[in-house]
């Protein structure tokens, strides 16, 4: 709400501006005006409509900057349509008193009750059912009382089990209909409808995050944690490499651990194409993040939501070239032992040292953070590989002393 408002101001204080900078006559009927006024507000609730699907991947400084192309693309728009541009629309409307046209009035009462009816359906869509809220806030009350530190943070743990317990009951929230968004993009993929895709991809992303949102606040307005102290405890460990290479491997477990459908089998020959094509898209998207998170300070739920994203353009478009779900490559790489496959290495390794050197030729302290999770997860990886061997070790001398 905070954010509309400063948008209304916004756009008030440059018609003013434009209006001072104005010295054409206004010679226009009042009704051609009047159509203006309508031609404008309808564009101004477009561009409501584009900045609302911007609001969790877009910083409110890129946003502003959006609405400015925006306004300045309405203004382009009036003098192709009525002959004069936004300045002049807005000194036609004081000349005319417009502000108190009941015409217009109506008018806008209707566009902004679409507006307010689209809203409402957008929250609903996202809303969780009782059912859900009641076992969400059942499984985290057995968490026991929330443990904080001194610092005014969540322990990590604590903030650990709690998203969790979010990402589960988000999960149970929105399987189904992100499978139903996944044909649709896919779809327009092969219609080759780029805009349609770009449009579908953000609507999935919203959707997804607004009821993850909604899940979380039932979540923590249940066990008592503020909103502030979830805040600072998403920032403090999500920015930190470590704990949030932690954080994305327990959270991939459990996603990985709640996945309903039946994992496909791939070949050899299918799975290292598919990695060379997962690790090139892999670092295109490190390439966006880099640019990303560079050039806009946002709260890590933002970058999540930024990598979301990415991930949903990059294996819609994996899907419509190979055939194959992302999620089915991993599995298949571990039936068929390629971790130590020479070619399987040499591919990884190859994308590994592109990535490094990119990070490296920055120098800058984005780069040097992005590296250094880079380096926690490279480190995540090997221990996870190697307590992976060992239970595999050990599963090999239980049946050989079952044997005997």
């Amino acid at each position: 709400m905070e954010t509309e408002h400063l948008r209304t101001q916004i756009q008030q204080k440059d018609a003013e501006v434009r209006m001072a900078l104005e010295t054409k006559p206004v010679e226009e009927t009042e009704d051609k005006v009047i159509a203006a006024s309508k031609f404008k507000f309808k564009r101004d609730m477009d561009m409501f409509r584009k900045l609302q699907s911007l609001k969790f991947t877009t910083s409110p400084q890129a946003q502003s900057e959006v609405q400015a192309i925006e306004m300045s693309k309405t203004s382009d728009a009036l003098v192709i349509e009525f002959g004069f541009d936004l300045a002049h629309l807005a000194k036609s409307s004081r000349h005319y008193n417009l502000e108190n046209n009941e015409d217009l009035k109506g008018f806008r009462r209707l566009v902004i009750a679409q507006k307010e009816s689209e809203e409402k359906a957008e929250f609903e869509r996202a809303q969780p059912s009782a059912s859900i809220v009641s076992s969400l806030i059942a499984e985290g009350q057995l968490l026991g009382e929330p443990q904080y530190k001194k610092d005014g943070t969540m322990t990590f743990d604590y903030f650990l089990e709690t998203s969790k317990v979010v990402i589960k009951y988000t999960h149970e929230q929105t399987a189904e209909g992100l499978a139903e968004h996944a044909i649709k993009r896919r779809a327009a993929i092969a219609a080759g409808n780029e805009e349609e895709f770009q449009k579908l991809v953000l609507a999935t992303a919203n959707w997804e995050q607004l009821t993850n949102t909604l899940i979380q606040a039932n979540l923590y307005q249940a066990l008592k944690v503020p909103k502030q102290v979830f805040e600072k405890s998403a920032q403090v460990y999500l920015m930190d490499p470590s704990k949030r290479t932690v954080y994305e491997e327990e959270i991939q477990a459990l996603r990985d651990s709640l996945r309903e459908r039946t994992i496909v089998e791939l070949t050899r020959e299918q799975v290292m194409d598919s990695v060379r094509k997962l690790e090139a898209a892999k670092f295109e998207a490190q390439k966006k993040m880099y640019e990303f998170v560079r050039s806009q300070r946002v709260a890590p739920q933002m970058i999540n939501a930024v990598i979301k994203v990415e991930k949903l353009k990059a294996d819609d478009h994996f899907f419509n070239e190979t055939g194959i779900e992302e999620e089915d490559v991993e599995p298949s790489i571990k039936r068929l032992g390629l971790e130590e496959d020479e070619e399987f290495k040499a591919i990884i390794e190859e994308f590994k040292k592109q990535s490094d050197d990119f990070l490296a030729s920055k120098k800058d302290e984005t780069a040097a953070m992005m590296q250094k999770a880079r380096a926690a997860q490279y480190a995540m990886e090997m221990k996870r590989k190697a307590q992976l061997d060992a239970q595999a070790k050990a599963n090999e001398e239980s049946k050989g002393a079952a044997a005997q």
